[in-house]
């Protein structure tokens, strides 16, 4: 059995066609849990008056995506969990497909999905989550043509936005990071999910339509202070150390052109308060460093064979 978990912020625009493709699944065994982010807009009461069987969780207030997510873990029966982000449309044959992929070994401990553009059905958003030598992650295949990354293959990580965990992994390598709040709290996991020894793989087929920043927006203030505040959290507690020493002048150079680039957009302020707001938590991040560290099962020299090694500047191209 499957738990699809969806969390949710004022979303009701998007939740017909999110929960009514869930209906259409060829694969039946699944519960779906609504995690409500304390809305003020009508999403509580559509899905109770529509969606009757779905069960529903209301928050007091936003927690963010990952306390969300974690409190529909905690309750979930199924021994698979999907993470659903509520501005997205499933195939038919998402879960079916999931489900194929991760039970053909037991290393695989997560699959990516194939995440498509929804409102341009032609482009990628998506074809699972790489992690760079600089300490950055990546869409893989982001606003490439659709029918590119064809292959089911080993990668990084599994966005989050539709994805499925083997639920004894959360037990093992812990759940979200609520202090992530949103954004990069799925890579994080990811991260963690490799140093204990659990592949991510990517399954083509299992294909979902996402609504790029239908929830949080698109490359504002909020998106920036967040990605850009966390990536220094995954960076800091997952990296071993021998990687960390050697990929930290990479990343520093990272976040210098980070900072003349969101400079020149008018963002340099919000980018500077998300830097000093990660070395505040600077503490906290080097505690569960400890703790992730002794749970590594991996060597570093494995680790590294997952990143992908090209520059940033390959990625901004585009070039695979």
């Amino acid at each position: 059995m499957v738990s699809v978990i969806i969390p949710n912020w004022n979303g009701v625009k998007h939740l017909e066609v999110c929960l009514g493709s869930l209906e259409k699944q060829s694969y039946k065994e699944f519960e779906v849990i609504f995690v409500d982010n304390g809305s003020t807009d009508e999403s509580v009461r559509l899905v109770k008056r529509q969606f009757p069987r779905v069960h529903v969780v209301v928050l007091k207030g936003n927690k963010g995506f990952a306390r969300a997510a974690n409190e529909g873990i905690k309750i979930a029966h199924g021994e698979y969990i999907a993470l659903l982000n509520n501005d997205t449309e499933t195939d038919p044959y998402w879960l079916e497909e999931l489900l194929k992929g991760m039970k053909k070994s037991e290393e695989i401990g997560l699959c990516a999905s194939k995440i498509i553009q929804l409102d341009d059905r032609s482009k990628l958003d998506t074809a699972g989550d790489g992690y760079t030598k600089f300490g950055v992650s990546i869409k893989r295949g982001h606003r490439h043509a659709k029918e590119e990354y064809p292959h089911e293959e080993f990668v990084f990580g599994a966005c989050a936005a539709a994805a499925l965990y083997r639920r004894p992994i959360f037990d093992e390598i812990g759940y979200f990071d609520e202090d992530f709040f949103c954004i990069y709290e799925d890579v994080d996991l990811s991260f963690r999910a490799q140093l204990a020894g659990h592949k991510c793989l990517y399954v083509p087929k299992a294909i979902v339509y996402h609504r790029v920043g239908g929830t949080a927006g698109m490359d504002n203030d909020f998106t920036v202070y967040y990605g850009q505040r966390n990536l220094e959290s995954v960076f800091l507690k997952n990296m071993p150390f021998p990687l960390l020493v050697k990929y930290l002048p990479l990343h520093v150079g990272y976040v210098v052109l980070a900072f003349v680039y969101n400079l020149l957009r008018k963002k340099g302020r919000i980018f500077l308060r998300s830097k000093m707001d990660a070395l505040k938590q600077i503490k906290l991040t080097l505690q569960k460093r400890k703790i992730i560290q002794i749970k590594r099962k991996v060597s570093s020299g494995d680790l590294e064979m997952v990143f992908d090694q090209r520059s940033l500047f390959q990625h901004r191209a585009g070039i695979t």
